[in-house]
């Protein structure tokens, strides 16, 4: 995980040396999400300002009814 996150701001610091022309002004983000299948865990991160949303999609509209944010789940459901 920790490779492949750095590959990736490596890509992303070449490409913009190679194509922008203004000064870097602003940082990055990262919102991951990991699922232990085994265990039916399912863990989120978040640094920087992007955050992780979950949604469960009606089949008939294809709209999200059920959304979750972080902090929107109470301390006291954290783990059923």
């Amino acid at each position: 995980m920790k490779g492949a996150l750095a590959d990736e701001d490596g890509l992303l610091l070449d490409r913009f040396m190679r194509e922008s022309v203004e000064p870097a002004v602003s940082g990055s983000t990262v919102a991951m999400c990991l699922v232990n299948l085994t265990t039916g865990e399912l863990v989120i991160s978040n640094l920087g300002d992007s955050h992780v949303i979950l949604a469960e999609r009606d089949p008939q509209t294809e709209y999200p009814y059920h959304i979750v944010w972080p902090g929107h789940i109470s301390e006291d459901r954290k783990g059923d």
